[in-house]
């Protein structure tokens, strides 16, 4: 038989404490807004400061959370949920140490998310790498860095892990140095091959002359001469463009180092190097040290 009377004490209960509920919602909804109403305020303040867009976006979202959590805390002491729960974890250990490792994790990334604003190792837009997830920095938020990876893949790193790992920025200064190889036959001069290379390199748009690039001899293969060429970009530079308008140099490092490899293939080929990756061809080195220099 259904037991009435248990279920019209229960909606008694219920009734009895529904100002209670309600004014506990009414808090949490209050505090929310007015969470965001203090973040939109907090980051009108900052933007006209000279603060880094770093450290403004991040104070936003604190601000508004610790808002939030202040009311959800005011909703849980309005209900009377916060006396029970310090009675129930007061008397278990075990409760304790189990909310413990639950939150380890959360309050491990927003304490690493604070000294990473304040440390600042990067900012909006820096190219970073940390334990081989490598791309541009999209967003610092409080649990989490967004990342955007060059075949773009949005990835979210937990502050934690970019905090206690080691990081590598490639935009701190705006300097990169990009790099790559070539091989020429043992028949061939390097010295030549070299000043070849450097002065095709020298002369691509957006390679610095200072530092200046340059070609080495780098290895010698079983097969070939082993060359490499290195060069510095400023990917922070401003170009004059037309009316002496000053404009951000929008060329990246790959479309630099692509253009810097054909100028060297093509300078290598118009003077008659015989280059490869792969050079394979059989060299006598006792007649290749009479044969003309190039």
């Amino acid at each position: 038989m259904f037991d009435t009377a248990r279920l019209e004490t229960l909606w008694q209960k219920i009734v009895d404490s529904g100002p209670q509920l309600l004014g506990a919602l009414a808090i949490v909804i209050g505090a929310w807004l007015l969470g965001t109403l203090l973040r939109y305020l907090v980051g009108s303040l900052l933007r006209r400061s000279r603060i880094a867009y770093t450290h403004a976006q991040f104070f936003r979202s604190l601000t508004r959370w610790l808002v939030v959590l202040f009311g959800v805390a005011l909703a849980l002491n309005v209900l009377g949920v916060s006396l029970a729960l310090s009675g129930v974890l007061a008397g278990s250990g075990l409760a304790a140490i189990i909310f413990g490792f639950a939150f380890k994790e959360i309050g491990e990334n927003l304490l690493s998310g604070l000294f990473l604003a304040f440390s600042r190792p990067f900012e909006i837009a820096d190219f970073i790498n940390s334990e081989s997830i490598e791309g541009e920095v999209e967003a610092i938020r409080l649990r989490h860095t967004h990342v955007r990876t060059a075949d773009g893949r949005d990835i979210f790193i937990p502050n934690a892990q970019i905090f206690n790992k080691p990081l590598t920025n490639y935009t701190r200064d705006g300097l990169r140095r990009p790099s790559f190889k070539i091989g020429i036959d043992y028949g061939d001069d390097a010295r030549a091959a070299c000043k070849l290379i450097t002065d095709a390199v020298s002369a691509i748009r957006g390679v610095l002359t200072d530092p200046p690039p340059r070609t080495i001899l780098n290895a010698f293969t079983p097969n070939y001469v082993e060359l490499e060429a290195s060069f510095w970009i400023n990917t922070f530079m401003i170009e004059v463009g037309p009316h002496g308008r000053r404009i951000a140099q929008e060329r990246d490092l790959a479309l630099i180092r692509s253009e810097a490899m054909e100028a060297a293939r093509c300078a290598l080929r118009d003077s008659g190097f015989t280059f490869s990756s792969e050079v394979s061809t059989a060299v006598d080195l006792n007649q290749a040290a009479d044969r003309p220099a190039r």
